[in-house]
């Protein structure tokens, strides 16, 4: 079993506690000092003891242990011992140049929001790569230690681990546990074991305070649906790369929790993460189905004229993504329809950008030779006409001029079509009612089988023929 000392100043006992509950869970015999010592005392002979006794030392560098004489005396004693001790300073501050710290091969541990990170890559130095599994005996005593200490843990631990789960009405009474704390507890829950109730509570004290991201990743890995109710939220800035990185956890991608997390912090996203958020969209795996246009729709919520969304977005049309649904990989032609009015209406730049390569589809489309292509630019050009496309006008024209075009010539269907789509391009710009000018087409296409009949009964009289 390993020996560390944790050197620490007393202002962040609570970190060097957590480190201490960490390390002992994983084999590591940890020992703290927890007494207050007076300012000229010099150590002991307990402390001496420890720390000659012990593989390594952990010194919880802070900007108050860059100036705890006391700190400074117990690494002196360390340096000094024979044979060498390897010292692990945790840059917790940004005292990675202080001269009492910087000799030493040390580990970043500035964003608290990774501290459990940092921990497992502590006692995989000291122990083994990977860790094994936690001693469960450790981890309860653990949280039992922070139960006594605190009353938000004390319910944490009681309704995640023994009831039904946290109600709405204590999670800002857990909220107000300090970070740290926090943050392991919901850890220590995590490895014992919790439930779709300690998942749920994790993901609401996630949107408020920033902590349990380790213990979310662990959820979410396992199949938990709880990632949309952990970032679905305006965040605090500090958390929004946490944010992202639960983002990779869920495979599949979780697009609705994708989506929403863009909608609700792309004020935020604009100004640091737009190249996180561009990257995450345009990923090849990603399509339009399920809620992968909403993301990309939201996407340009951050990004409003970014090339890489347009090519997107473009690449999903030419694919014919939301032409039917029924075609795979595809999504409703109804989300096309929906967020291009939209971005239109926004005024945004890159959906016009984008919607200058559906106009080129719907041509190609309305030019076919194929009743049922021509219908699908139809249904597009009436999706648009219901969503109240600034540029529905363009839609209409391209549909109007397949009739005369070069590509309908020697068509045998050309006149009925020519018919059905004189019908709904009128409707499409007047009341829109799509069933009246079904009705219309179909009576004004069977009036002019009737005429043709009768014109040819005048051409050849011949009752017999």
């Amino acid at each position: 079993m390993p020996k560390v000392f944790v050197s620490h100043s007393h202002h962040d006992k609570s970190i060097a506690r957590r480190v201490v509950r960490f390390l002992r869970a994983f084999g590591v015999s940890a020992w703290l000092d927890e007494r207050e010592i007076e300012l000229g005392s010099r150590l002991d002979n307990a402390i001496e003891t420890a720390i000659r006794g012990s593989d390594a030392v952990v010194v919880i560098a802070t900007n108050a242990a860059a100036g705890s004489p006391w700190v400074k005396q117990e690494l002196g004693f360390a340096c000094e011992r024979s044979p060498k001790i390897r010292i692990y300073p945790l840059y917790v501050d940004d005292v990675i140049a202080h001269p009492g710290f910087s000799p030493h091969l040390g580990i970043d541990a500035r964003d608290r929001y990774q501290f459990v990170e940092v921990l497992v890559r502590l006692a995989e130095a000291l122990v083994s790569s990977p860790l094994p599994q936690p001693d469960a005996r450790q981890l309860e005593a653990g949280l039992d230690e922070l139960a006594k200490q605190s009353s938000g843990v004390a319910l944490l631990v009681e309704s995640c681990l023994r009831g039904e789960g946290l109600r709405y009405e204590h999670v800002q009474l857990v909220s107000e546990v300090p970070f740290h704390d926090l943050d392991d507890a919901l850890d220590m829950i995590a490895r014992l074991g919790g439930g779709a109730a300690a998942a749920s509570a994790t993901a609401a004290l996630f949107a408020r305070t920033g902590a349990g991201s380790a213990a979310l990743s662990r959820y979410i890995g396992a199949g938990h649906n709880v990632l949309g109710n952990a970032i679905g939220l305006p965040l605090d800035s500090a958390v929004l790369a946490s944010a992202f990185r639960l983002l990779a956890v869920p495979n599949p991608p979780d697009d609705q929790a994708l989506a929403s997390f863009l909608w609700k912090n792309s004020e935020s996203l604009a100004s640091k993460y737009r190249n996180e958020v561009v990257r995450l969209i345009t990923h090849p795996g990603r399509g339009p189905t399920g809620f992968g246009a909403d993301a990309a729709a939201a996407a340009f919520g951050v990004c409003p004229e970014d090339r890489d969304l347009v090519m997107l977005w473009s690449r999903w049309i030419r694919e014919g993504l939301f032409d039917s649904s029924e075609k795979q990989g595809a999504a409703e032609p109804k989300a096309f329809a929906y967020w291009s009015a939209k971005g239109l209406k926004a005024g945004s730049g890159g959906w016009n950008l984008v919607f200058d390569s559906f106009i080129s589809h719907v041509r190609q489309l309305a030019r076919s030779k194929s009743k049922q292509t021509v219908h699908r630019a139809l249904q597009h050009m009436m999706l648009a006409a219901d969503a109240a496309n600034p540029r529905l006008c363009e839609i209409v024209r391209e549909c109007e001029a397949a009739c005369g075009s070069a590509e309908w010539k020697g068509w045998e269907e050309s006149d009925r079509m020519s018919t059905y789509v004189s019908e709904f391009t009128t409707e499409a710009l007047g009341e829109r009612k799509w069933s009246k000018a079904g009705r219309r087409a179909a009576e004004s296409w069977e009036a002019q089988i009737a005429l043709r009949r009768a014109l040819s009964d005048l051409d050849d009289p011949d009752p017999n023929r």
